[in-house]
């Protein structure tokens, strides 16, 4: 038998495929261990100014990075 999907089950599928993109600071610190912890809060507390605001979000206490946007971001970067 063939089960329905509406719309919202559409939706949620697809915004979970991309949720794995998204982790908190301390895991990306452990993922990352090129970053500091030091250096993460610098770029994160200049974030509205530095452009990372667009790939980071605080919900609540946590900071969440969006790896992908992050990565992106560091290559677009160039040595001033």
């Amino acid at each position: 038998m063939k089960q329905k999907t509406n719309a919202t089950e559409i939706s949620q599928q697809q915004d979970n495929h991309f949720l794995h993109d998204w982790i908190k600071l301390s895991d990306f610190l452990v993922q990352y261990p090129q970053f500091t912890n030091q250096q993460m809060r610098w770029l994160l507390l200049h974030r509205e100014t530095n452009g990372l605001s667009e790939h980071t979000r605080k919900i609540g206490k946590p900071i969440y990075i969006h790896v992908p946007g992050f990565l992106q971001w560091i290559f677009e970067k160039k040595e001033r």
